[in-house]
């Protein structure tokens, strides 16, 4: 497929006109797009947007954390991805757990029970700055 986009001169880079193009990065943006929405929309006093946003947070919110750190942890194998693989998913994850953090007392147990499973993994997350992110939403349980 990047051949074939290649020879069409779909996303050429000026910088490096050789790099492949990345889909990666579309759908790590098109993911955190859902979830700053999804975030802002079950803020709504409207029971109606809320499902929605619940609905699309069921099911990006848990999918892109969890992609995240099964990149993640590649990095303590032998044979690591690159680092910026890795951390392609980290804005969409950022998003989602600064959500939870400053999500309302009634939104957070509902988004916090989409990822509770996945929460000591991210405990054990390479980035510094993902398990400060969790760690500052899960000081919301110690309050």
């Amino acid at each position: 497929m990047r051949a074939g986009l290649r020879e069409r001169k779909f996303m050429v880079f000026d910088h490096n006109p050789r790099r492949s193009p990345n889909l990666l990065e579309q759908e790590v943006d098109s993911a955190k797009e859902i979830l700053v929405v999804g975030l802002w929309l079950l803020r709504s006093d409207q029971q109606p947007l809320q499902d929605l946003a619940e609905s699309w947070l069921r099911r990006y919110f848990p999918l892109v954390v969890s992609r995240y750190l099964d990149l993640d942890e590649s990095l303590a194998t032998e044979q690591p991805l690159p680092a910026d693989i890795v951390g392609a998913y980290k804005p969409a994850v950022l998003v989602g757990l600064t959500g939870l953090a400053e999500a309302s007392e009634q939104s957070f147990p509902r988004i916090l029970s989409l990822v509770k499973e996945l929460v000591p993994r991210v405990v054990l997350a390479h980035d510094r700055e993902v398990r400060e992110a969790l760690a500052s939403a899960m000081t919301r349980i110690l309050n």
